[in-house]
Parts: structure tokens; C-alpha cells; sequence
């Protein structure tokens, strides 16, 4: 059984994709995306956007349709995390129409993440359709809270007031009892929704997906000329347009924009102006102190999708200005977390997972929730 030190400084690592409704494609190395040279981390999150078509029929056939291709990029992940050498448990899995997301950790490390809670939101066609929206997960990991938000935000040059919208709708409904209308949101599919903790009130917050910034250019403006990072002046997010994100901060942008490509190659397709679309902001407070170490696309993953993928890699640790015990929590565990193997799960549970219900394992039990204030 692993021992305290292993998980000290802890390693989280945050991927996000839009699949452009396509199943992985099998000559996309996913190990550059997850471990590249060989850097591993103990927790993985890993969101997708677009893991179904997006189109008028998987209005009616997603919970079919996701839930297939939620098993099957769960078990193409498994097949890259036995290359790891190491064992990891699943935390959860589930979707929403299109977004899903998917959180491993490594054995030792599971019996010291509690209070798990999921929800999603949705703010496709006026918050009655999952085609846009959240899917977010909190737990207490040692004594440390944390929250993970797999967004996918309305599209188009022009939306950016409904990307603002779509954010604080998110960040202002994820597990609570009631909308921003009032509306009572029911409980169900395993989401509690007690409004007993705030998502942006972690002490660890990971806001990533597909934010759909683009650039404050008219698509029938012409580029400037050079290369394509000097397009950065004119994003949306840095510009400060999407100020519902006020209170996140995002490392240095140092790669190329992750849209719009021709599938299958380096080219990018000129019938949109590129975009740095997908993105991954985050926010510490209580005294955590997170240091980013990576923050990348990996345009090598050309086959699958018109997005390019991206990640960010944090370690995790006590701010030395504001000691805590946020990982006395981390001990060595003298039982299996799980009963059942590796980080399988059976057909039946992925099924449920992916129609708008929740995947957790046994061992991740409810205890008392905590509030944590706004900074």
C-alpha cells in the first residue's frame, strides 16, 4: 500500500477535449494527452465536450448514444492508464447529452476522498436542454475541498454576452436547491442539490472545457498579418469580456489556438477564424496553494476532432503563508477502497451514468458537507 509521501506535493492533472461528436480516434496517442514523457499525476479530471453529435436527432437518442460512447472512452482510457503501471479507481463518471466527465485517482489515494457530490446544469435553449451547460463534481480530499467544472458554453462570434450568461448560471446554480430563477431544482439521478456548498467556494476550483472564446475580429476581417500567437490581443477571455470568470485566473497562454482544424491535419479550417475555445481557469483560497507546471494543447491529437485538446497540470500544497493541515486526511490505508477490481465499471452503471445520473464508487461515502466562504 502506498505511504503518505507518495501523495505529497499532490499531482492533479486536468484534461479537456471536444470530441466534435467523434469517438477517439485510435491513431491519437491519448498518453501524450494524459502522461506525456512520462509525467503522471495521482488525481486525473478529464472532461469532453461533444462526446455525441450535437444535432436535432440526439435530442431524442443521447442517453443511448452517450452512454456508448461514455463506455467506450472510459475503457480506452483504462487501456492508458495499464501503461502507467499503476492501479487507479474510478471517483466518478457521468454525462450530460454531450459533456462528460470522468475523475480517476490512484488506489492509495482513494479511501482519503469523501463528501463526493456531483451535479450538472444545463443552459442549452434557455436552460431546458443539456446540449451546453456544466457537469462538476466536489469532494474533500484529506481535509482540503475541491471542485471540478466541465463547461461547454454557447458558441458564435457574437454570444458573448451568452457566455457570460451561461457561466454565471453554472457557477451560480451547481448543487444548489434552486435556480437563478427560483425554481426549485429537484433532487434526482443520485444529484442531491442541498445548496449546502458553493462551487466557486473551494479551496481548489477548476473551471475548463470548451469556453468558446474567440476573437474580437469580424469573420470578414481579414487576419493580421504574423504568426498565430499574435492573435492573443484580440481573445475575448483575456481581453476581459467573459467577466463572469472575475474571480479565476488562467496561467500564460504559450500554444497555438485549439480551433477550428480540418480533422486529420495540421491545417486550420479558414471558414472560421481561429480561437483559443478551449481553456482551463482556476482559483485557491483557505490556504492552498496550487503551482501550475504545465499548461498545453497537444496538436498532435489531429484525427479525432476539429478541437485540439489541452491540459494543465497543478501540484497541490499548503500556501507557507497560511500553514494548514489540509493533508493530515492522506494516511496509508490498510484496506482495499474498492471491492470490485482495477477501474472497470459494468455495462449497467455506465449505462445509468450517462443518462443523467451519477457513477460513484461505494467507497466515496456522504459525511457531513462543508461550506467554505467566498474569498
Amino acid at each position: 500500500m502506498a505511504s503518505l509521501e507518495t501523495f505529497l506535493p499532490l499531482q492533479i492533472r486536468v484534461c479537456s477535449w471536444n470530441l466534435h461528436g467523434s469517438r477517439v480516434d485510435s491513431r491519437d496517442d491519448i498518453m501524450e494527452w494524459l502522461a506525456p514523457q512520462g509525467r503522471r499525476a495521482d488525481m486525473y479530471v478529464i472532461g469532453v465536450q461533444e462526446l455525441v453529435e450535437l444535432s436535432a436527432k440526439t435530442f431524442m437518442s443521447h442517453k443511448k448514444d452517450g452512454a456508448r460512447r461514455l463506455r467506450g472512452l472510459q475503457a480506452r482510457l483504462s487501456v492508458a492508464f495499464e501503461q502507467l503501471n499503476e492501479r487507479f479507481d474510478v471517483v466518478c463518471a457521468f454525462g450530460m447529452v454531450g459533456l462528460a466527465l470522468l475523475i480517476f485517482c490512484r488506489q492509495g489515494l482513494s479511501p482519503c476522498i469523501t463528501e463526493l457530490d456531483l451535479d450538472r446544469v444545463k443552459t442549452g435553449l434557455d436552460g431546458n436542454y443539456g446540449n451546453k451547460g456544466c457537469v462538476c463534481a466536489r469532494m474533500i480530499i484529506g481535509t482540503f475541498s475541491a471542485c471540478f467544472m466541465n463547461v461547454h458554453l454557447s458558441s458564435g462570434q457574437n454570444a458573448v454576452e451568452d457566455r457570460n450568461n451561461d457561466l454565471q448560471t453554472v457557477l451560480g446554480e451547481a448543487f444548489q436547491a434552486r435556480s437563478s430563477r427560483g425554481h426549485r431544482r429537484n433532487p434526482k439521478h443520485g444529484f442531491r442539490r442541498e445548496s449546502r456548498h458553493h462551487a466557486a467556494h473551494h479551496q481548489f476550483c477548476v473551471l475548463f472545457g470548451d469556453l468558446n472564446s474567440r476573437l474580437d475580429l469580424l469573420q470578414e476581417e481579414e487576419l493580421p498579418p504574423g504568426p498565430l500567437e499574435g492573435l492573443l490581443p484580440w481573445d475575448q477571455l483575456l481581453r476581459g469580456r467573459m467577466t463572469s470568470q472575475a474571480n479565476f485566473v488562467e496561467g500564460s497562454v504559450k500554444f497555438a489556438p485549439t480551433y477550428k482544424y480540418k480533422p486529420g491535419t495540421c491545417r486550420l479550417d479558414t471558414s472560421r477564424h481561429p480561437a483559443w475555445c478551449d481553456r482551463a481557469l482556476y482559483k485557491t483560497d483557505g490556504g492552498i496553494f496550487a503551482e501550475q507546471l504545465e499548461y498545453s494543447s497537444f496538436p498532435q491529437l489531429c484525427f479525432t476532432s476539429d478541437h485540439r485538446p489541452i491540459a494543465v497540470h497543478f501540484v497541490i500544497n499548503a500556501d507557507a503563508e497560511a500553514p494548514t493541515s489540509l493533508f493530515e486526511g492522506i494516511q496509508e490505508a490498510n484496506e482495499a477502497p474498492f471491492p470490485s477490481p482495477g477501474i472497470s465499471a459494468t455495462e449497467g452503471e455506465l449505462q445509468a451514468a450517462c443518462s443523467d445520473s451519477d457513477l460513484v464508487k461505494p467507497c466515496f461515502s456522504r459525511q457531513q458537507c462543508r461550506v467554505f466562504g467566498a474569498r
